[in-house]
């Protein structure tokens, strides 16, 4: 993924999001991470720290809160994450691949009626984002 603030961003500004969610769980609103069966990864301006953070969500909930880059106009990341889903331990795990470091697993995902992805790139007047899909 590659990130580049072009324009000053508040507290309330998603910069991407990364979801896993029951499909009757999309669409109804403008972010996913609210709905109990949608688990999500996103970065956020934070106003506490004054930068971009990561942030892994369930139902409202926010289980990991993480440093990712200055919030700044022209900074620009290119870092590459990984998302794992573990059918076997009901598991969604995130990782940043490129600083080689786990940021946070949750657990008792529901598999049952099957997940879906959803990728979100917001507030595009203030930042410029590119997203690449790597399977394997």
């Amino acid at each position: 993924m590659k990130l580049n603030i072009v324009r000053p961003l508040d507290n309330i500004n998603f910069v991407f999001e990364v979801v896993v969610s029951r499909r009757g769980d999309i669409g109804h609103y403008y972010y996913v991470y609210d709905q109990p069966n949608a688990w999500q990864f996103c970065g956020q301006h934070c106003d506490d720290k004054k930068q971009v953070c990561v942030w892994c969500r369930q139902n409202g909930y926010n289980y990991a809160h993480l440093p990712l880059s200055l919030h700044t106009p022209w900074t620009v990341l290119d870092r590459t994450f990984g998302f794992l889903l573990d059918a076997d331990r009901h598991a969604f795990s995130t990782s940043d691949v490129t600083r080689y470091r786990a940021l946070h697993t949750v657990t008792e995902v529901n598999y049952s009626a099957g997940l879906w992805p959803v990728f979100g790139c917001h507030k595009p007047s203030k930042v410029k984002l590119e997203k690449a899909l790597l399977t394997g």
